[in-house]
């Protein structure tokens, strides 16, 4: 069935960014076409692809609008600008929506105070050890957060246009940043349990999650810009001082302090996955979390370093160029 027929009331638009996912898009379009509330329409904004992404996605009768090397903001705010629904639908293209996505998502966006709605996206039955440890404790629940992930956030077109989209500057946390600027024009934003989305793209190695934390961190400046809504920000800065002292007592021979340093970055993803383990009434995990915990707050850090340069340091230079 052809995702633009059979369309009803409201009128929806799903938006799908995408790279390089010729081997996880036929399962998330499948996944549209079994909606029991039909989309009016389907657009994947591409990112310069390089395998079958956009021909898979042609095939499955979505509108698909390339735009290589755009931050990811872009890529979604083009796909909205490009779209003709009442509801904007915006789904990562490794993510499988269940049947009844779009028909609990719109019975929640009737309410007037609510902009937009979306939950924690649910892992894969094939999950490795990786992702059923660093999200053995994500639950679903309903009510309202801090802000909504933008691999399963709809979001009212009116709302979206009046608050300017997605901040095309970010190359990532665009979605925090669109909560909180929802927020600020006095909507809620809700996760509810009902609204499923699977997803395959977890990180599969270690190598893979230090990769993706390095990219989530870039999203970094946004954190300093809304200090009172950035719980990790605050540990971050203090890892950051750490990794300084620990490099500064190496280099002058304080191999004491060296130590203590080494001591105290071992010591607080394991004190945070602690406090996660015992939460969840269950230790089981914490070996194994401390260590993912460490490989995060350690890329984390490294992007904020990135990001002092690239934001700070290097304009300064090139001004004085």
């Amino acid at each position: 069935m052809h995702l633009m027929k059979n369309s009803i009331a409201p009128k929806i638009s799903v938006i799908i960014p995408a790279k390089n996912e010729e081997n996880n898009i036929d399962f998330c379009l499948k996944g549209i076409q079994k909606q029991v509330l039909k989309p009016a329409e389907c657009i994947v904004v591409d990112n310069g692809s390089e395998d079958r992404t956009a021909e898979i996605a042609r095939v499955y009768g979505a509108k698909v609008i390339i735009l290589p090397n755009a931050n990811i903001g872009e890529l979604r705010n083009v796909g909205a600008a490009n779209a003709k629904g009442d509801v904007l639908a915006f789904l990562d293209a490794d993510c499988v929506p269940e049947k009844d996505w779009l028909l609990r998502a719109c019975e929640l966006l009737k309410d007037e105070k609510i902009g937009a709605v979306g939950n924690t996206v649910l892992l894969s039955d094939s999950g490795n050890w990786i992702e059923k440890v660093w999200y053995y404790n994500v639950k679903q629940n309903s009510g309202d957060v801090r802000y909504i992930g933008s691999a399963n956030l709809l979001v009212k077109r009116n709302v979206f246009e009046r608050i300017g989209g997605f901040s095309p500057e970010l190359k990532a946390g665009e979605d925090r940043e669109l909560s909180w600027k929802i927020q600020r024009a006095g909507l809620r934003t809700i996760h509810d349990e009902r609204i499923h989305v699977i997803h395959r793209g977890y990180p599969r190695s270690i190598y893979e999650f230090f990769k993706r934390e390095l990219w989530h961190g870039k999203a970094i400046i946004s954190d300093f810009a809304n200090l009172s809504r950035s719980r990790i920000i605050y540990i971050l800065i203090f890892n950051s001082l750490l990794f300084i002292t620990l490099a500064v007592s190496f280099l002058i021979g304080k191999y004491i302090i060296f130590i203590m340093i080494i001591i105290s970055l071992l010591l607080i993803p394991t004190l945070i996955s602690f406090i996660k383990c015992n939460r969840n009434r269950n230790i089981r995990y914490l070996l194994p979390l401390s260590l993912l915990y460490f490989i995060y707050l350690s890329a984390r850090t490294i992007s904020l370093y990135f990001s002092i340069y690239e934001h700070i340091l290097a304009p300064k230079i090139k001004g004085n160029n």
